[in-house]
């Protein structure tokens, strides 16, 4: 970090990037929600003193204090949500339950490791609520929200664009330099059962080709990032929809097992084989990783309830990769107190697309079931990955609840369906 302080070139760049968006975010504060869906699907992640930070760090600092210089200009107040209560409640929770680690020796709230930082962790938790409460703000019409899903499925488009470059040479596609490939994986999950839902709806046919290109192409990357996980909790998903909401994802499951099966190379059938392994508890080398996320949930849990049940040992208290499970992650830092706050604050967040799936629009109806769907890949995920602490997928989710909270706002000033219908994706 010292460095890169004396380095006048690039202290320009900085201070340069920063006026730009300041005043971009004063004049036009939708182009930088919009830069800022690019940033999160793109950026790499770059170590500056010790920090992993990526580029949408740096960009949320600078949005953040500008938004609320903005709000300030134009004497608007902050947006409220039934979210307020939760955050505030998980945020206050992992703050004392972090200075009560602190004091027992257990949490570093500044650390040269930034896996060891409680600060960092605390301002990244932080960061993302800020980012999804900006969002809500500025969603102030259903042409708008269309509007915003267009712009992060181009910039999920582009990512996988670049993965399948990354693909002709590398064995297994991770995403943006520093990414993992289960993360990457988990956001195409994610980002793919809306997709779906979307291109189910009643579309022109243009825009049934762009999306079923998509859907291929996110599919494609799935498939090669090689991720147990992701292929364990598409299914799942796709499969439960199927059933309870749309006959034909049964079909597009029966064609998609045919294709994978016709069209893979080996890697990719080598490692959905090795899923009979996992379920039948198979032992090798295919199946270490497995095994730690089994010895995570049988030996963690009980340290936390024997030594600091209600609290757990602070944010930071453990490297991330300590827990192969973002629930175990979670409730060694902030013990049974925090997983509370942690569970009221996402069953709140079910709130608005259960609210917006009885929409007339069928845009909004649709992306607002298939947001549930994917929100529940991402809940079946956290039990062997980290997929609410991953930032990558931790932006991506809480730009689509802020999109969802801010429909919602429409819905109940009755603005959402007395717009102009939403022009079909």
């Amino acid at each position: 970090m010292v460095q890169i302080l004396k380095d006048p070139a690039l202290i320009g760049l900085l201070l340069s990037f920063g006026a730009f968006i300041f005043v971009l975010t004063l004049v036009n504060i939708k182009a930088c929600i919009v830069l800022l869906f690019f940033a999160v699907a793109l950026s790499p992640k770059i170590s500056m003193g010790g920090l992993p930070l990526r580029v949408e760090d740096f960009f949320m600092v600078i949005l953040c204090f500008s938004w609320l210089a903005r709000l300030a200009i134009k004497k608007e107040s902050l947006p409220t949500t039934a979210l307020d209560g939760p955050i505030l409640v998980y945020m206050l929770i992992c703050l004392i339950s972090t200075m009560c680690g602190y004091i027992a020796g257990t949490a570093n709230l500044l650390s040269a490791d930034s896996s060891m930082s409680a600060v960092f962790h605390f301002l990244k938790k932080a960061q993302v609520f800020i980012m999804a409460y900006i969002i809500v703000a500025n969603v102030n019409s259903k042409k708008e929200f269309i509007q915003y899903i267009k712009y992060i499925l181009l910039a999920s488009t582009v990512l996988a664009v670049s993965g399948l470059r990354q693909g002709l040479t590398e064995y297994r596609i991770s995403g943006p330099i520093g990414e993992s490939a289960n993360t990457v994986g988990m956001y195409f999950v994610f980002i793919t059962i809306i997709v779906i839902g979307l291109f189910l709806s009643r579309r022109s046919y243009f825009n049934k080709v762009f999306l079923g290109g998509a859907i291929m192409l996110f599919l494609y990357i799935i498939l090669r990032s090689l991720s147990r996980v992701s292929y364990v909790t598409f299914i799942a998903v796709i499969l439960t929809l199927g059933i309870f909401k749309d006959r034909r994802l049964l079909l597009f499951f029966v064609l998609l097992v045919v294709l994978v099966f016709a069209l893979s190379p080996e890697q990719t059938l080598e490692r959905v084989y090795t899923l009979k392994g996992v379920f039948t508890s198979g032992k090798g080398e295919y199946f270490h990783s497995w095994e730690a996320r089994k010895w995570s949930w049988s030996n963690i849990p009980p340290i936390v309830l024997a030594e600091s049940p209600l609290l757990g040992f602070g944010l930071a208290s453990a490297p991330l990769c300590y827990a192969e499970s973002g629930y175990v992650t979670d409730f060694y830092f902030t013990g049974i107190l925090g997983m509370l706050s942690f569970f009221w604050l996402h069953i709140t967040i079910f709130k608005f697309p259960s609210a917006l799936k009885k929409s007339s629009d069928p845009v909004v109806r649709d992306a607002a079931i298939y947001f549930i769907g994917g929100f529940f890949t991402l809940l079946l995920g956290a039990i062997s990955g980290p997929t609410f602490t991953a930032i990558r997928t931790t932006n991506i989710f809480w730009i689509f609840v802020g999109l969802m909270a801010g429909a919602y706002k429409l819905m109940m000033e009755n603005k959402l369906d007395s717009d102009d219908p939403a022009k079909p994706l």
